[in-house]
């Protein structure tokens, strides 16, 4: 029946030049303020980095430090002289042992690479180099500047900066080396310019290295998600307080509306009541056939004392003077509102009826028969027969409903009760023509009516108590074949 199915809620409150401009500085706060704190962010993690950096490199230091200065104290410069020997007459003997016992350190030390290079940066022994090629590839660095440093040091140590290096699968790595001198200053007898000098560098092992880079991520890690959390939160605190400033602002200006509404609304109200009394008691002097002008005028009378009536519902609100009640009872107050001819179109569908309720009882009633009131005159307004029942004309009402038979094109509205979680949802359908284009877009603002005959207050009051009592109104569907209006109230135990 329905095909549009697009809810149409309560349109959001039209933002004036002065309100956007407001909510623009608000966003433009946000955004400094969210800088500011980004900068600060950032700034700390580097600060901690580069602490827990220095550190952490100060305690690697001292260990490669006592590495190398172990490794040099292990075999006497002789080993290397010798091997540097047999190296020229194409021998292994003093290499495998040398050799061997480097290996077996770096085993037990847990470090990456040993190597011995002399005084001009020759490389004598490499532990990853076991066939003695004294190939420098990319993945061994030569650092002259601490080997110079080692040399020339008292103590005879020097320890690299962190570098990259080449790995073997072509990949960078970080590396530390510790230099230390095999030859230390204090001998005996003082060694002569020809006397070579040989140096051990020890390499960082793997886990300090890889324990470095993933500190390094994970501190990046950590400050770009904060960034993207002060971002979101910024951006939600902003969005929410410009929801909030325009919610306030919302409710300012409908109490101001209420108080000045309602204040117009009195002032109107006594004086038409005043006439339609000197209407009637003129109308008692004047012959009966004379009475159609007078007739005419306490109509309009009238007229305009439903409008000032409704104006001032619209005004008021809702009482919020909650009381315990049951659905039973308040479709049975809902009825009572309507005329029998509005009665007639009726059908209740009623799943909850024994829910009890705590809710605004005379707010409800009159926002939910607002709606069955507008249905029922959309509906008979486009009838092209009438409603027949197999029973009396009087209302039946069950818990599933009534009996009534509708026929085709019959005025008819539907009020459909039941219980969803924790809210209770009124439905109402009715098979009139349906609310034209230009007046969805505005539906529940006052005066805005799709019938010649209707005040444009009954949407607009429904909204306004429903607001008021915590519920919600909003239209399903509207076509040429009828229109659905769904009502939303919380249930409180």
């Amino acid at each position: 029946m329905f095909k549009d199915t697009a809810h149409i809620k309560a349109q959001k409150p039209h933002e004036s030049g002065e309100q956007r401009r407001s909510h623009k500085r608000v966003y433009v706060f946000g955004a400094i303020y969210a800088s500011v704190l980004i900068a600060v962010v950032v700034a700390f993690g580097i600060i901690q980095y580069r602490h827990f950096y220095s550190s952490m490199e100060e305690r690697l230091d001292y260990q490669l430090e006592g590495y190398a200065r172990t490794l040099a104290q292990t075999l006497p410069p002789e080993s290397y002289e010798a091997t540097v020997n047999e190296l020229a007459l194409d021998s292994t003997g003093s290499f495998q042992f040398v050799y061997n016992t480097l290996s077996d350190l770096k085993g037990s030390l847990g470090v990456r690479r040993i190597v011995v290079f002399d005084d001009e940066y020759k490389v004598v022994v490499d532990t990853s180099d076991k066939l003695n090629r004294a190939v420098v590839d990319a993945t061994l660095r030569i650092g002259k500047e601490e080997i110079a440093r080692t040399i020339a040091s008292k103590q005879g140590l020097a320890v690299s900066t962190f570098y990259e290096l080449e790995d073997t699968n072509d990949t960078t790595r970080l590396a530390k080396t510790a230099y230390a001198r095999v030859s230390p200053p204090g001998e005996e007898e003082a060694e002569s310019d020809d006397d070579k000098i040989y140096i051990v560098g020890v390499e960082l092992p793997d886990k300090y290295a890889r324990d470095m880079q993933t500190v390094r991520l994970v501190v990046a890690l950590v400050v770009t998600a904060t960034t993207i959390f002060v971002i979101l939160t910024t951006l939600f605190a902003s969005r929410s307080f410009v929801r909030l400033q325009l919610r306030f602002e919302e409710s300012r200006r409908k109490a101001e509306h209420s108080d000045f509404s309602a204040g117009i609304a009195h002032e109107l109200k006594n004086p038409l009541a005043a006439m339609l009394t000197g209407i009637q008691m003129i109308e008692r002097r004047v012959p009966p056939g004379d009475r159609k002008a007078f007739n005419r005028l306490e109509r309009q009378i009238r007229s305009m004392d439903r409008i000032v009536k409704a104006f001032l519902a619209f005004a008021r609100g809702a009482q919020r003077d909650p009381e315990r009640t049951t659905v039973k009872a308040v479709v049975s107050e809902i009825q009572k509102q309507l005329t029998p001819a509005q009665m007639r179109c009726l059908r209740v569908e009623n799943t909850t009826d024994k829910l009890e309720l705590v809710v605004d009882q005379t707010a409800l009633v009159q926002a939910v028969s607002n709606l069955v009131k507008n249905g029922a005159q959309a509906a008979i307004a486009s009838a092209d027969g009438t409603m027949q029942s197999v029973q009396s004309e009087e209302v039946e009402e069950s818990s599933s409903g009534d009996s009534r038979i509708f026929r085709p094109g019959e005025p008819r509205v539907d009020l459909h009760l039941e219980q969803r979680g924790r809210s209770l949802v009124f439905t109402v359908t009715d098979n009139g023509k349906g609310i034209p284009d230009h007046v969805k877009a505005k539906l529940f603002q006052p005066f805005v009516s799709g019938s010649h005959e209707g005040t444009g207050l009954g949407l607009a009051i429904a909204k306004r108590l429903l607001d008021d009592i915590g519920g919600s109104i909003a239209m399903v569907a509207s076509t040429k074949h009828g229109t659905i209006f769904q009502v939303e109230i919380p249930v409180v135990n």
